[in-house]
């Protein structure tokens, strides 16, 4: 696993790649998010300020078989944690826009409608949206 992640390796916070949960703190600080989490193991912290990094966390996942929940927490500012909730509970649309998507975000059509589909079967996403810190380091 040295050469993971495959994107964004520069600003994910990895800590230990053969864990299966990752958090994805959305607009939140990733450094100050580790501090919390300093007596915890988890895969990496990274932040998600669009939809449009959705397709990013899909590609880094798949090059990390052994990561499958993903722990959302933290401030929603630009609505792209509730773009991963509606892409895992209602896929894509013909065009690859996410269903439900307040936003209307789009998945990049190379990853294609299979992997998307494996994508949602295997990946579990909890949902700490507006919950206390104490949430997120008991999960």
């Amino acid at each position: 696993m040295d050469d993971w992640p495959i994107l964004y390796r520069n600003v994910l916070h990895v800590k230990d790649p053969r864990n299966p949960v990752g958090v994805s703190v959305m607009w939140t600080e990733r450094q100050a998010v580790a501090k919390i989490l300093d007596g915890v193991n988890y895969c990496a912290i990274g932040n998600l300020y669009s939809s449009a990094g959705i397709s990013a966390m899909i590609r880094n996942i798949y090059a990390n078989p052994v990561l499958r929940k993903i722990v959302l927490w933290g401030a929603d500012l630009s609505r792209s944690g509730q773009a991963l909730l509606a892409l895992m509970q209602n896929g894509v649309d013909d065009d690859f826009f996410i269903i439900g998507d307040e936003k209307k975000g789009q998945i990049e059509k190379e990853i294609g409608r299979d992997a998307i589909k494996k994508f949602r079967e295997s990946v579990e996403v909890i949902n700490l949206r507006g919950k206390p810190v104490s949430n997120l380091v008991s999960t």
